[in-house]
């Protein structure tokens, strides 16, 4: 007599098979369940300056990938155990702050993360400028750090902010 065996659970694709079984037998059937895979992709840019960036390390869950020259980056084909889940993205790059995101994503999502904007770790010079010979502070002194200027104030203090130091 034939019947049909059916399995279902959450994140695989249903099985149905028929099977036929004699008055007396004793069948040994494994069932073998397609998981439903899920993708998740996204671009990384420089918040400055909106350049993409390559090179900086995503990971999600335990796997890792780098971004390309044109700052994006692809996680294809893994499987999640149940719909709901949440799933953190962390990208780091030295010189920039790390990022780290939280995507709830269910079984067989195709999901886009969209642009991500890294925020470049800059620097700060300051001084105070004076006078060799009397020791004393000197004002209005325009300087320059290349491309960078300021002019020192009446203290002769100065200070270049926003240095992008790499």
């Amino acid at each position: 007599m034939d019947f049909t065996l059916t399995a279902t659970k959450e994140c695989y694709q249903d099985y149905s098979s028929t099977i036929s079984i004699s008055p007396g037998q004793t069948i040994t059937h494994d069932v073998y369940m397609n998981p439903i895979l899920n993708s998740l992709w996204g671009k990384i840019i420089d918040k400055v300056t909106g350049n993409p960036i390559a090179g900086a390390t995503v990971s999600l869950n335990g796997f890792s990938t780098t971004t390309n020259s044109s700052g994006d980056f692809i996680f294809t084909d893994f499987f999640i155990e149940t719909s709901g889940k949440t799933l953190t993205l962390n990208i780091t790059l030295q010189n920039y702050e790390d990022i780290s995101i939280q995507e709830t994503l269910n079984c067989g999502d195709q999901t886009d993360v969209g642009i991500l904007e890294m925020q470049p770790i800059l620097s700060v010079l300051e001084g105070v400028v004076i006078d060799a010979n009397t020791s004393q502070p000197i004002s209005g002194v325009n300087l320059t750090l290349d491309g960078y200027t300021t002019i020192s104030d009446n203290d002769g203090r100065f200070r270049f902010e926003n240095i992008r130091a790499f």
